[in-house]
């Protein structure tokens, strides 16, 4: 019989190359949670349960869950800019935010509150910077910026260029 090499790469790259370490990370996975409740979820429900729900974005409950470091208060004025602009954003937008803040543009399933480390905002120095973030502490590192305009485009800006690091 004729294999073609296409098929074998395919097979080599996706089965025989990870095989042990998948075999070790199911063996794990599986300590943890027995493969009978695994029954319980369909794909669709599976996946939420692990990644997050792909819902708009409740930005109510993530500015109830927001936490305020350095000079800011949920009063501060920067801070109610920032919100007034998060407002005005689209449903794109927000996840893009969130990805942006967190690496992720799903919300967590049990809503804000569960997200570990919370969402948080420090302040990060004068207007001039762009705003930044710490993904791994779902942090972002907030200018502070004394018109919304400014916030506005600075944000926005960063939000859709959809760099990481890069902007740090």
């Amino acid at each position: 019989a004729v294999v073609s090499t296409q098929s074998t790469g395919a097979d080599y790259w996706l089965n025989r190359k990870i095989r042990v370490a998948f075999r070790n990370f199911a063996e794990g996975f599986y300590s943890v949670v027995p493969v009978e409740w695994l029954d319980m979820f369909s794909y669709s429900e599976f996946q939420s349960l692990l990644s997050g729900s792909e819902t708009d974005i409740d930005i109510a409950d993530l500015k109830e869950n927001t936490v305020y470091q350095g000079r800011y208060s949920e009063n501060h004025p920067t801070i109610v800019l920032f919100w007034q602009v998060v407002d005005e954003m689209t449903p794109e937008q927000h996840r893009k935010l969130l990805a942006f803040v967190t690496s992720t543009d799903r919300t967590p399933l049990l809503g804000f509150k569960s997200l570990l480390p919370l969402f948080a905002i420090h302040s990060a120095g004068e207007e001039d910077r762009l705003p930044t973030a710490s993904t791994c502490m779902n942090l972002l590192k907030l200018p502070e910026f004394s018109d919304k305009e400014t916030l506005k485009k600075r944000l926005t800006y960063v939000i859709e260029s959809e760099a990481g690091f890069e902007l740090s």
